[in-house]
């Protein structure tokens, strides 16, 4: 298996961040690592079906596992017996906020399909992370402005 983390202080408040993270089909405005998010069953709760598409990457279809409004959501998708799960974070902290993002592989992988996968997958998330993070300043500093 493989377990990837990566945390970001944010200069927005909790509640824009999340709103970044939860408004899931405008991801691919804000990072190259999402070409595309379809809500299945209409919007985001436990139990929704969720398909991305990603550059060099199978399409996969994403179920929703945990659905924290405001704090948290995760979801999980499988691909040749390999179970994916991402689980997305936002926290208060001081001067604004934070987030994690949480990517976990577990299942039969072969080395060198760990480490092709693996290397992908982390810096895939640190991209997202770091897109994220500009999303939600730049939505913050509108929000100041209007």
């Amino acid at each position: 298996g493989m377990h990837h983390e990566i945390s970001v202080d944010v200069q927005a408040p909790a509640n824009v961040l999340w709103r970044a993270v939860a408004d899931v089909t405008r991801w691919p405005d804000w990072t190259p690592t999402i070409d595309e998010v379809v809500l299945l069953d209409g919007g985001l709760a436990v139990g929704a079906r969720v398909r991305i598409g990603q550059p060099k990457l199978r399409t996969l279809v994403y179920r929703v596992d945990d659905w924290q409004d405001g704090s948290r959501f995760s979801w999980a998708a499988a691909t040749s017996g390999v179970r994916i799960q991402a689980a997305h974070e936002v926290y208060p902290a001081a001067g604004g906020s934070r987030l994690r993002l949480t990517v976990d592989m577990t299942g039969p992988m072969s080395p060198v399909l760990a480490a092709l996968v693996g290397g992908r997958t982390r810096r895939y998330a640190d991209t997202e992370a770091a897109g994220l993070r500009r999303f939600a300043e730049q939505l913050a500093a509108g929000t100041d402005a209007a």
